[in-house]
């Protein structure tokens, strides 16, 4: 049997019995230096090439930004990424997020989303332009805040990124 028809068997299993894949909300910070080398290595496992410095800044601040900078981070989900249920996850207010085994694996969703969900936004980020990929995020339907508030944040993160984390991590 194919891997799509057992999953789509046991979604249905899952559905009919009632159960649910709700898990506990689970805080799972990280430091800023760990939080930009799992985007590294992330973006090299599934994009298969090391990121750009603009890239990697400009993500490190919009998942800094969603996650407190690591600190605030829950079920090793970086990026706040939603989920539509159908995948382990945890509910904030109301809302549904993916909740992952590890950092590796958010890691990796996190770049499967934006290579998915926006495309459109690599470009950007590889510019170094957090304001402009914030409005790009924000067409994508990635986050429902004021674009040009989470752009400007965004700015403030990516400065902090650029003359406090990138030395470090070289």
């Amino acid at each position: 049997m194919d891997k799509i028809k057992k999953i789509t068997l046991i979604i249905f299993a899952i559905l009919v019995s009632g159960a649910t894949l709700e898990v506990p909300k689970k805080q799972t910070p990280l430091t800023e230096k760990n939080l930009a080398k799992i985007l590294f290595d992330s973006h090299v496992k599934v994009l298969g090439k090391k990121p750009s410095a603009k890239r990697l800044a400009v993500a490190w601040s919009q998942v800094a930004i969603e996650n407190g900078r690591g600190l605030l981070t829950y079920n090793y989900n970086l990026g706040n990424i939603g989920s539509k249920g159908i995948a382990p996850y945890y509910m904030v207010n109301g809302h549904k997020f993916l909740s992952l085994k590890d950092f590796n694996e958010g890691g990796q969703r996190y770049w499967k989303t934006i290579k998915n969900r926006c495309h459109s936004s690599l470009k950007i980020f590889d510019a170094g332009n957090p304001k402009a990929a914030a409005r790009q995020l924000h067409r994508c339907k990635y986050f429902t805040a004021d674009p040009i508030k989470y752009g400007q944040a965004m700015a403030s993160l990516m400065r902090y990124y650029n003359k406090n984390i990138i030395e470090t991590t070289k």
